[in-house]
């Protein structure tokens, strides 16, 4: 009878250490995906700023050039054409040509 108390024991034992691991491992992966959502919501705020900036300096650009459209001179024109041609080079550059194409037909 002995020997099998001391199975049992040892039984209970072996699942407690292995309860025990795998509350640490929960523990540990909880804190890794705490980081890892604080890591995100940084990034994606930075990437909502930057769109927001784009977005205004789009808005200006394409306000610009319609003004001088509207009430500017031939070489005025021109210049802000080569103007606006120029800004929408660099952002297709950046890799926002798709996402400029976008915000230019919705303004």
């Amino acid at each position: 009878m002995f020997f099998c108390s001391e199975v049992v024991g040892q039984i209970g034992e072996a699942f407690e250490t292995l309860a025990d691991e795998v509350r640490r491992r929960k523990d540990t992966m909880l804190a890794e995906l705490e980081t890892n959502h604080a890591d995100e919501q940084t990034i994606l705020a930075r990437r909502a700023d930057s769109l927001e900036n784009l977005l205004i300096d789009v808005t200006n650009c394409c306000e610009f050039t319609q003004n001088v459209i509207r009430h500017g001179n031939e070489t005025e024109v021109r210049t802000a054409l080569v103007i606006f041609a120029v800004f929408w080079y660099k952002c297709s550059l950046t890799g926002w040509r798709m996402k400029m194409e976008r915000l230019v037909f919705i303004l």
